[in-house]
C-alpha cells in the first residue's frame, strides 16, 4: 500500500469511528409527556407468576440496581400491525444505572434499555395489567432480568419495581385521565390481594434498599 493509500484508509478509518461514536452519543431520548392521555377502553391482560416474598424477587432477578429513567427510546405501538402477533405491548426507556446491589453484568454510570409493560393505543397510554410507567427523572430500585436482545426486563411485572417516596393505592390506571395524574403512585391495581402483597414486599425493599 503506497503511503498516499495508506492515509486515505486511515482517514477512512477514523471517519468511520466519529460516524459511529456520534451516532451511539446522540441516540435519541423521547420526554415521556405527562400530558399524554390514558386510554380508557384498552387495557391488556396476561397470565403471570405472583412472588410470594421478596426473596423470590431476589433470587429471580440477575442484577438489582438503583436506576434513573431519562427517558423514552421506543414506545410500544399497537396501531402498526395488522397482525395481532406483531403489536408490540412493552416500551423501551433509558435508564442510568446509580448503585448495585447484586449481580456484575450492570456497573454504575451504565445505562441499559429497559422493557416497560404500556404501549401507545390511538396515541393514548395503555398498560399490561396494573403496571404503572416509570416516570423520567425518578430514580427506582429494579430487579432486573436480561432479555435475549440484550434489553432488561422487570420481573414479576411491577412487583419488580419500587419507588420510595411513592404510594400504593386500591384503583385502576383506567381510572385517571393523563399520565401525569398516576405521577404520585408507583403501583396500582383493583385487586385486593396484590396490594397486600406489593405492600409487604414495599416494606421489605425499603428496610433492605433505602
Amino acid at each position: 500500500m503506497s503511503h498516499n493509500n495508506e492515509k486515505i484508509f486511515m482517514l477512512m478509518v477514523a471517519v468511520s469511528i466519529f460516524i459511529v461514536g456520534c451516532s451511539e452519543q446522540t441516540r435519541e431520548i423521547e420526554e415521556l409527556d405527562p400530558n399524554l392521555a390514558i386510554n380508557s377502553f384498552t387495557q391488556s391482560s396476561g397470565s403471570y407468576a405472583l412472588p410470594e416474598s421478596l426473596e423470590d424477587v431476589e433470587e429471580r432477578a440477575e442484577v438489582i440496581v438503583n436506576g434513573r429513567m431519562n427517558g423514552v427510546i421506543e414506545f410500544g405501538n399497537h396501531d402498526n400491525a395488522a397482525d395481532p402477533d406483531a403489536r408490540i405491548t412493552s416500551t423501551l426507556t433509558e435508564v442510568e444505572i446509580t448503585e448495585v446491589f447484586k449481580g456484575d453484568a450492570l456497573s454504575v454510570g451504565d445505562t441499559v434499555d429497559v422493557t416497560e409493560l404500556y404501549y401507545l393505543s390511538s396515541g393514548e397510554i395503555s398498560t399490561v395489567e396494573h403496571y404503572v410507567p416509570m416516570e423520567q427523572g425518578e430514580d427506582y430500585l429494579l430487579f432486573l432480568f436480561e432479555g435475549s436482545d440484550g434489553s432488561w426486563g422487570i420481573e414479576y411485572m411491577g412487583f419488580g419495581k419500587y419507588h420510595f417516596e411513592k404510594s400504593i393505592v386500591n384503583q385502576s390506571i383506567q381510572e385517571f385521565s393523563t399520565l401525569g395524574e398516576v405521577s404520585d403512585y408507583q403501583f396500582m391495581t383493583t385487586d385486593d390481594y396484590e396490594i397486600e402483597l406489593y405492600e409487604q414486599l414495599f416494606e421489605e425493599a425499603e428496610d433492605r434498599y433505602n
